[in-house]
């Protein structure tokens, strides 16, 4: 399962990268994802991304990832997801 970590902190990097499950195909980012960040052909069918508090997953930019299915969150709390648009 293809997933993306944006706005990646080395002790994340770091821990995740030895602890990982087996049936993840991580990519690392330090850079936070939102409407701003390119976002290359090759990860648009990522199943899941993880983010940080910075960044902003609003429509224009979930909308870029044709098999979204999981959003992870490494913060509390969820008002940088556009919640409407994930339910629809």
């Amino acid at each position: 399962m293809k997933t993306i970590f944006y706005d990646i902190k080395e002790n994340e990097f770091n821990y995740l990268s030895e602890n990982i499950p087996s049936n993840l195909e991580p990519y690392f980012f330090k850079i936070p994802l939102n409407s701003n960040t390119f976002i290359d052909e090759k990860f648009i069918d990522a199943v899941a991304i993880s983010v940080f508090v910075q960044s902003e997953l609003n429509k224009k930019v979930l909308e870029q990832f044709k098999n979204l299915k999981y959003i992870f969150l490494r913060s509390t709390g969820f008002s940088n997801v556009d919640l409407k648009y994930c339910k629809d």
